[in-house]
């Protein structure tokens, strides 16, 4: 298998100085930044850019120029292992917990709007109003999402996703009525199937376009007497949906042949550039051929069989359930735990024989519920909290405090257990701090990213309401491009066994109140830290801060992941602008760092940090008096030492002079000397060369190859100690 490590991300510098109005102040053109497109990019090459002040919105990744924008965004970042809730956020806890239990609020307001930003954790997460976005609408043609965009989804001239879409969109939905346990069985493992689909296509083992590829429903069957007598006995289901998704990718590649010969096919690679699926890419039309004939010709380039989709489904179905995929429309407790497997084309899906055990509610502060903290039997269900224990994905609670907080209401009891994470994780600052939700009406469910029709209409809600856009500018391509289209490959623990259960990747956590989507937290789950991206929610609970009660929950998870993931302890907000009162709260979360712009070290947030910034908005952070410092682990542990000493000697000759900066010599160096090992991909996805042999080939003009090196040199400047692992398009 290849390491995911060794894998190079294809980007499209878009180069710097690009301007836009700021999101934040209001300035026209004032927002400057460095950006580029990328798809197919590694969660190890981004998490080493977003070390070094890159952030992404959908597909476009931008680095705002602290020195000459309008508004100073510092990456910010929080060890969740020194965080400790403090009054407001124990407040907050208390007020929902209340709220849970059905008991009346004191007042409308409260913590709401003491809380400051109403629009929340959304509004913070910078990739809807900032210089990101702005800037790359000033790029040749790309327009991104800045607000939103027209037309629902559904009315003319709107197109489905996807034919993964539909299934999805009916996951999110709830039965009028329960159908009979034998299709309840069915209903639920082809959601989870859909789903299979839909991260299967996340990843990139399948084509994105899978609508074109699916022309009959993806349905499970329980298997007949006939097969049963050939198949193990604890297989009970089965479903043949590998065989339409493989004659698809055959048509399409068919078709894809043809177009190539007229450069079509190539313009198509162009747009998909490093999009993670396999190649369509295939030779002449046989589907119509004699079965012995098409047997005897070479197969279709990149084309994959009914067995190898299966073997993908099952892949991906296991995965969803190993991240504690929870499904809409029934309940495990009916179904069972299931396991898939490929046979012959067909994705066949185990059951116990026996049914578990159903969850009981303890009373809170009885002697079962006192036994909370024990170890199950072993495998894969939910801890005592009735949390996922290592994707966050709750089925009863919040999982705030959980089985760690001591006051949990509800055990549960199965035949899978706890696992070994879940039993092992030592009660945490917050989990010790906060009381454990009532269980049975909040559930959080960690998804992969993929459009699903009750979140839109949820944003749609959340941006009329949040931020005056109309309903006409809302459309579900912008949304898409906007929140659920990802660069990000993932990577689950067969690759990388560091990762969380869920993986590495992008992920939707969805917030479900009495079966009621609340709100959708869109987040990137790295080697070093979870990432929140963007947030939004149901206005009309707006008292309820869920903004921040959201934030909580985001570090919750990534305390839970130590365990089993020990580099996998930060929590990314975003950017920290102190100009902007909507972003001071993020200083909130200590202790906190910030991201020095000169030396790239990581500075802790104190009282006198945050006083020299109100001076002068723009610092070399590490350079100030007292500063306390940490290294930059997306440095080579060479660097990481030289950086350390240059920010040692800073401290003491640094800002003789108000106004001037230290030059970022290492950053420089490593610039100019490494721009000949750039690998560049010669247009018309050439072969990719380094710089240094593309420029003995005498390729481009003199003044062409001028040109070239200096946009490289500024972004080897900008992207740093990530440029090894990057492909440099021409």
């Amino acid at each position: 298998m290849t390491d995911p490590r060794a894998k190079l991300s294809i980007i499209c510098d878009r180069g710097s100085g690009l301007c836009s109005d700021c999101g934040y102040c209001g300035g026209e053109g004032s927002s400057v930044s460095h950006g580029m497109h990328t798809r197919g990019l590694t969660i190890y090459a981004y998490q080493d850019l977003i070390d070094q002040g890159w952030r992404r919105s959908g597909c476009y990744l931008y680095k705002p120029d602290l020195a000459t924008s309008c508004c100073k965004a510092y990456t910010i970042r929080l060890d969740v292992q020194q965080f400790s809730p403090d009054k407001g956020q124990r407040r907050l806890l208390r007020k929902w917990h209340k709220y849970i239990k059905g008991d009346p609020l004191d007042g409308t307001g409260g913590d709401g709007d003491n809380l400051g930003f109403a629009s929340s954790h959304g509004q913070n997460m910078d990739m809807h109003v900032d210089g990101g976005n702005g800037a790359a609408k000033a790029l040749a043609g790309h327009t991104l999402l800045a607000q939103g965009d027209s037309v629902e989804r559904g009315q003319p001239g709107s197109t489905p996703v996807h034919a993964t879409s539909a299934s999805a969109v009916e996951m999110a939905g709830r039965p009028e009525v329960d159908p009979p346990s034998g299709q309840m069985e069915e209903q639920v493992l082809g959601e989870l199937l859909a789903a299979a689909v839909a991260a299967a296509v996340a990843a990139g083992d399948l084509p994105a376009a899978m609508d074109t590829a699916v022309h009959t429903p993806l349905v499970v069957r329980r298997c007949t007497a006939k097969q049963s007598k050939s198949l193990p006995a604890d297989t009970r289901f089965t479903s043949a949906a590998a065989f339409p998704l493989a004659s698809g990718l055959m048509r399409r590649g068919s078709a894809a042949a043809a177009a190539h010969g007229t450069g079509a096919a190539a313009a198509d690679q162009d747009s998909d550039l490093q999009d993670g699926a396999a190649s369509v890419f295939g030779q002449l039309q046989s589907a119509k051929l004699p079965k012995a004939l098409r047997k005897a010709m070479p197969p279709v380039a990149g084309a994959l069989s009914a067995q190898e989709v299966a073997q993908l489904l099952a892949k991906h179905f296991n995965g969803l359930m190993s991240c504690g995929w929870t499904p809409v429309s029934g309940s495990w407790d009916a179904v069972g735990k299931p396991e898939a497997y490929a046979a012959n084309g067909h994705v066949n899906i185990r059951l116990p024989q026996a049914p578990p055990v159903a969850v009981t509610v303890m009373p809170a502060g009885s002697k079962a519920a006192a036994g909370l903290g024990r170890r199950g039997r072993g495998g894969k269900g939910p801890n005592a909290a009735g949390v996922s224990p290592s994707c966050g994905v709750a089925s009863g609670s919040t999982g705030i405090g959980g089985a760690s907080a001591g006051s949990a209401a509800a055990q549960i009891q199965s035949q899978g257990g706890v696992t070994p994470a879940a039993a092992a994780s030592a009660p945490g600052p917050i989990a010790a701090a906060l009381q454990a939700m009532p269980s049975g009406r909040l559930q959080i469910r960690m998804v992969p990213s993929q459009f699903v029709q009750e979140e839109f209409e949820l944003y749609k809600r959340y941006q009329m309401a949040q931020h005056g856009d109309e309903a006409s500018d809302l459309n579900t391509e912008s949304y898409i491009r906007f929140l659920v289209r990802s660069p990000l490959l993932y990577v689950g623990r067969a690759e990388d066994t560091s990762a969380p259960e869920c993986g590495y990747g992008s992920f939707h956590q969805q917030y479900w109140l009495d079966g009621k989507l609340i709100a959708v937290g869109i987040v990137d789950i790295l080697p070093r830290c979870l990432s929140s991206v963007y947030f939004f929610w149901d206005t009309s609970l707006a008292s309820l801060a869920l903004g921040r009660f959201s934030a909580l929950q985001e570090i919750l998870w990534v305390q839970r992941q130590v365990t089993t993931s020990p580099s996998l302890h930060y929590y990314y907000m975003g950017f920290y602008i102190h100009t902007c009162p909507k972003m001071r709260y993020k200083a909130e979360y200590k202790p906190s760092d910030l991201l020095c712009p000169v030396r790239k070290v990581w500075v802790r947030i104190t009282p006198q940090l945050l006083a020299a910034i109100e001076q002068r908005p723009f610092l070399e952070l590490s350079a100030q008096m007292g500063a306390l410092c940490q290294p930059n682990l997306a440095a080579p542990l060479s660097k990481m030492t030289q950086v350390a000493s240059a920010v040692r000697l800073n401290v003491s000759s640094a800002n003789t002079e108000p106004g001037t900066l230290a030059r970022d010599d290492n950053e420089s160096e490593d610039a100019g000397v490494s721009v000949f090992n750039t690998l560049v991909l010669l247009p018309g996805d050439g072969p990719v060369l380094p710089f240094q042999v593309l420029r003995s080939r005498n390729i481009f003009s003199q003044r062409n190859m001028q040109l070239i090196e200096t946009a490289i040199v500024s972004w080897r400047a900008a992207v740093g100690w990530a440029a090894p692992s990057l492909v440099y398009r021409l």
